[in-house]
């Protein structure tokens, strides 16, 4: 979607459907239609493939998707209102979006590319994202620990639960302090280790 149009997701944030709450849009929108995709593409895991290499269950799984976005949309938690996009929106999206992106810098700096089916060409961009609460007193260690891994080419850090001995909590000081201990763990591990241009994503507390 290009740029000039995003003042239309911003009309659908005030007009789009109404649901009172998330619960409500997940019981009657998001849960029925992941249910009708799921049978009308006939998707079906049996529990011992762990890689798929089905082209067939692939192109099925994709379509499924998409047809299960344009169906629920994104609920928006402040207005209460879903924004719905056209198939076609989502296909100018995807026609359109950039095949890859220069990101780090200097030693650090790395291609951020899509990759074709059973691409042999690019290797896969290995970002790091350890979803782990980590109390404060390491959580700069546990940052030091994943950027020391050779593969790694960016990192979405892992979290911190804590600060100053409280627990940080949504929407109270503790959040906004956490998340600045957190930027600056960060920081400060990039250092330590001598990779200081890193490709970092995300900070966060749990």
């Amino acid at each position: 979607m290009s740029t000039y149009r995003m003042w239309e997701v911003f009309e659908r944030v005030e007009n789009g459907p109404f649901f009172k709450d998330q619960s409500e849009w997940m019981l009657k929108s998001f849960i029925p239609n992941m249910r009708r995709v799921v049978k009308e593409y006939n998707i079906k895991y049996d529990g011992k493939t762990i890689v798929n290499c089905d082209d067939d269950l692939a192109d099925r799984v994709w379509q499924a998707a998409k047809d299960f976005f344009v169906s629920v949309g994104v609920y928006h938690q402040e207005s209460h209102r879903v924004i719905k996009f056209t198939e076609e929106e989502v296909n100018e999206v995807l026609y359109t979006k950039r095949p890859c992106y220069m990101i780090g810098a200097g030693h650090d700096q790395r291609w951020l590319r899509v990759r074709s089916v059973e691409d042999r060409e690019h290797r896969p961009f290995h970002l790091f994202s350890p979803d782990a609460n980590f109390s404060t007193d390491i959580h700069k260690k546990a940052c030091m620990a994943y950027l020391k891994e050779p593969l790694l080419d960016g990192l979405c850090a892992p979290l911190i639960e804590d600060f100053m001995g409280r627990k940080a909590m949504s929407q109270t000081p503790t959040e906004v302090a956490a998340a600045m201990e957190h930027a600056m763990n960060l920081r400060d591990a990039l250092r330590l280790v001598g990779k200081p241009d890193v490709w970092t994503v995300s900070v966060g507390n749990g």
